[in-house]
Parts: C-alpha cells; structure tokens; sequence
C-alpha cells in the first residue's frame, strides 16, 4: 500500500514589519537613547548604561519600555537594576554583548544572550551564554529567574537574530573564534535548544601573534538581513608591525552569506578585504537597508579616514559596487541599526554628542540622504555600540501543521507524523490520543493539540478518494490549430505508471504516421515536418503498467480538424 508521509511542525503566519513597538526605545552609550515613539525620534536622557560598545534594549508591543542592559547589567523600565539582574556573563567593552529576544508563545518571558570582551582570546569564560527574564516578577518590573547558562565558549563578539521560517521561533546566530564555523541556536516556545546547527563555511577569524593589539579579530558587527535570508559579518586582522614609523598594519574583512532560516545554514560566501596600507584598517558596522536590497559597513581606513561603505546587493558582482557615501576624519563610525521608522541610524565615538542617519537607505549611492548630525543626543555623549535588535516582532500563531487537502486512491493512505510539534496532548476526529495517524478513508479529519508552552490549537484536512486503476482514454478529435484547444492528441486520462508504453497512429491507407514509446509524447497532426490531410486515423496502443504481467491494448479512431 503506498503511503504520503508528511512530517510537520507548527506553520505560523507572520506579516513582516519594521515598525514595531518592541524597538522603540533604544538605550547606550554613556546614558544615552533615543525614542521612536515621537515623530521625529527624540533623545532620551534618563538612560543609566555606561557602556562602550554593545547593548540591548526591548518594550512591549505598544512602545512602553521594559528593560535595557549593557550585558552585564539589566536595567528594568524605572531605570533600576532589575532583581537579579548583575553580573551577566556580557561585557561593557564587547561588540554585540547583548541581545534581548522574547520566547515564543511565552508573554512573559525573555531571554537576553550575552558575549565577554575578546571572548574567544579571552578563553572558555566569555563565550555566549543566556539568562532568562519574566517580566510579570517584582510588580512588572520583572525579575531575573535563570543566569548566565552557558550555549560555546571561544566565540567572536558577534550574534544576530533571526526570525525562523516557521514565523514563531527564532535563531541566534554566532561565530566561533579562530575558526569558520557559525552556530545557529534555535529558540521555541519550549525555550533555547542546546544543540546548534553548525555551518563551516568562509573565512577562519584567526588571529596573528604579533606581540600587541590582541583580539582585534574578534572585534566588529554580525548582522542579519530583515527578510532573514543572509547574515553579513565584519572583522580585521592585523598583519605587521613597522615598529620605526610606530605604525600597525592590517586588514579589514567583510562576508556575506546566504541563510536557511528554515535550516540555520549558511551558504555562498561573498568575501570582501582591504587593507596592509599605511596604518591599519579596521571594519566595525554592518547593515542591510530594510528593503534587502543594500549593504552598509564602516571603515577606518588609512590615517585617518572614517568610511562608510554601501553595496548593492541586486548585481552580479557585488564587491564591485562598492561606493562611498561619505569619509570623515574625526569621530570613527561605530554600529549601525535600523529604526523602527525605516531609516538606519550611526553611532558616532569618542564623544559626539549625536547619530548620523541615512534617512532613505534603499536608495543608491548619494541619494541615501547622509546626515551627519542626524539626531541630537542633548549633551550626552555616543559610543561604539547601538542596541541589538531581532527586526520581527510582529507574529501571530496560527495552528497550521497539516497538509493542504489532499486526493488519493482508494489503495492509499496518509500518514500524519505529528510527534515535532511537541504537544502534551492530542485528540484526533477518529478517537485517537498519539501523536501519529494514519488516514485511509474520505471526508474531513481533525486534530487538537494541547501544549503548556506552545498553546492549543485544531487544523483539519479533508481527503478525497478516487479510483486510481490504470485505465486509458483517448479523445476523438483534435485540431491542432494553435488556439491552445486539444492541439495535439493524447490520452485525456491515464492513471498509470508504465513498464511499457508503444503508440501507433495509421493512415486510412495504413501507413503509420506517427509511433513513440514516450508517454509523455504527442501528435501534432504532422509527419515528416507536413500536415497531415483532415480525415479520420486509426490509432492502436500496447501498454503494461507497474506490477502487470499481462500486457494491454487500445484500439480506436480520431478525426483531425485544422
């Protein structure tokens, strides 16, 4: 009896947007932030971060903040440390030290991961690790309730997020120090699942022993892009000393890579370098337009220049579209980030006291729109770091695991494989509690499925069943006239899998005008590259289908009308 297998997981129906109320609120820098819940986006003043580089920051979904951290401190939404909320395994000095993501299907949960400073040159203490919030402890103010449970240790300072093809759950992506790997750890509603999905792929992020500067390749962003399909990374490595000139050489590197979002797999590496010049080259920010179609990176490249880079993604050779959009000479470019409104904002060092903008970044070259002082941060001063944040926010579960309705024959059956939605309870239309089925009659059919973690749903899949047995039939007339109207002849029903196939067509004089022993093969009324006169064919067919012994005929006549 032949069998469909379907293996399913829970399908959720997402509706991707930029504008959510979740990336609201930003918080970094020396006690800086911004809000985008006025428009346009003013500063925040009464942030408590003291942070040279990375940061997180999250709100509800109507923009009201519920905490912001540096990693190694948790902020709560009145700008006190949360309970429980220091000593994180994050570091103030670290790229991407921390990434707040909500649990799926857990409202009140969260989960901030965290990256120490030099993490991989640093050793096994300052790989990423998460910890986990509820939000609803302490009057809402929300509570630490698990810390600093350790995922890989000798990582970059890098991870990014992104959402799962599934629509629901979620992937945090890092790369491991001195090594081309990327792990890919997958968030469900049943929390962080342990073991990751492991792409070698690229550039190794190894670094020199040259005797000073330690650990600049784990330095720089790991962005992903929002229609979650490539992740693009950046990192340098120093190359030579010119002790004399008191000069350090190097190189900056960027990649760009295709995602799975459905696998966690990167692929395809792009690769993107400069450098061994005069001073050293240095490669920190990375970040697609939120049309997918642009990428931006900042640069200190020579003595001393600060760039900003942008590529166009849409050509054939990308490396090659590579454009200036502007090169400054004080205040380096740090981390850049996409708002909630659509434009990407730059974070300035040591001490400006603003963001550069690109207030239209899908567009090309100077058309971008490059603010300098984009927004004001009202006296306090910027750093490396932006928060970083996952761009979708915005789901809705719909318990969407079955098939689509299906037709079989009446000798076949479906077998419903439901054990990876992970349900603690089931109850099919038929009685059944497991989570496997096998349907092998007509009408509808219905599952309810039962999850603490996950929720509850149904979905329902109606079957129709129809007489499969190989029987041929042929039509009795056909104009191959070109109007897309039984142009050619060939069997109008054939439910069947030949072992052999020989079709014959006779003239009335019987002279064989067309023969093939390809299914798949029919007759446009032509012989020898000419028409065929209009009149009446006899056609004769020999088949045997899979699993006969017993070969079969069908004899009879057609009428060809030009």
């Amino acid at each position: 009896m032949l069998k469909y297998i379907f293996s399913i997981f829970f399908s959720l129906v997402s509706l991707f947007t930029l504008a959510q109320g979740e990336a609201n609120n930003w918080y970094f820098g020396f006690g800086a932030g911004i809000t985008f819940n006025t428009t346009p986006p003013s500063a925040l003043t009464d942030g408590m971060l003291s942070t040279d580089e990375g940061c997180s920051s999250i709100s509800d979904a109507a923009g009201n903040l519920l905490f912001y951290s540096n990693g190694e401190t948790i902020y709560n939404r009145n700008h006190q440390i949360m309970e429980n909320g220091t000593g994180l395994d994050g570091h103030f000095s670290s790229t991407q030290s921390a990434l707040i993501v909500p649990q799926p299907l857990s409202p009140n949960l969260y989960l901030i991961f965290t990256i120490g400073a030099e993490a991989g040159f640093n050793g096994s203490d300052n790989g990423l690790s998460y910890s986990i919030i509820d939000i609803e402890l302490d009057n809402g103010n929300g509570a630490v309730i698990e810390k600093n449970i350790q995922l890989l240790n000798y990582t970059t300072e890098k991870q990014t997020a992104v959402r799962h093809a599934n629509g629901r759950d979620i992937w945090i992506i890092t790369h491991l120090f001195e090594s081309n790997a990327f792990y890919s750890f997958l968030i469900t509603c049943n929390g962080v699942q342990p073991d990751p999905i492991i792409s070698y792929v690229g550039q190794s992020h190894i670094e020199p022993n040259l005797g000073c500067c330690e650990a600049t390749s784990t330095l720089g962003c790991m962005k992903s892009s929002p229609d979650n399909t490539k992740v693009a990374v950046v990192w340098s490595v120093l190359t030579g000393l010119d002790t004399q000139a008191g000069l350090v050489m190097g190189d900056w590197h960027l990649e760009l890579f295709d995602l799975d979002n459905s696998t966690g797999k990167l692929s395809n590496p792009i690769a993107m370098s400069y450098g061994n010049n005069s001073n050293i080259n240095k490669s920190y920010g990375v970040c697609f337009s939120p049309d997918n179609t642009k990428l931006y990176q900042t640069a200190y490249q020579g003595v001393p220049s600060n760039k900003l880079f942008q590529y166009d993604l849409t050509v054939a050779d990308i490396p090659a579209s590579q454009t200036i959009i502007t090169e400054e000479y004080i205040k380096a470019f740090g981390t850049m980030e996409i708002g909630p409104n659509g434009k990407i904002y730059i974070a300035r060092t040591n001490g400006h006291k603003f963001l550069s903008v690109l207030n239209n970044p899908n567009a090309s070259g100077v058309d971008v729109d490059y603010e300098k002082e984009g927004i004001s941060l009202e006296g306090i001063n910027s750093t490396w770091g932006l928060p970083n944040i996952l761009y979708d926010y915005s789901f809705q579960p719909v318990f969407d695991f079955f098939p689509a309705d299906s037709t079989i024959c009446e000798d076949e059956s479906i077998w419903l494989e439901m054990e990876s939605l992970n349900a603690d309870s089931y109850l099919w239309s038929d009685g059944s509690i497991f989570s496997n089925n096998t349907i092998q009659s007509s009408g509808w059919h219905w599952l309810d499925v039962n999850s603490e973690n996950c929720g509850d749903g149904r979905d329902s899949i109606y079957v129709t069943m129809e007489d499969c047995s190989c029987e041929v039939i042929f039509p009795n007339a056909f104009s191959p006239n070109g109007d897309n109207e039984n142009d050619v002849f060939q069997p109008v029903r054939a439910n069947c899998n030949y072992d052999f196939y020989d079709l014959k067509i006779f003239s009335r004089w019987g002279e064989v005008v067309f023969a093939t022993n390809d299914k798949n093969q029919s007759w446009d009324g032509f012989s020898n590259g000419k028409k065929n006169t209009v009149g009446v064919y006899v056609f004769y067919l020999k088949y045997r289908s899979n699993g006969n012994k017993k070969s079969e005929q069908v004899i009879g006549d057609v009428s060809l009308m030009w």
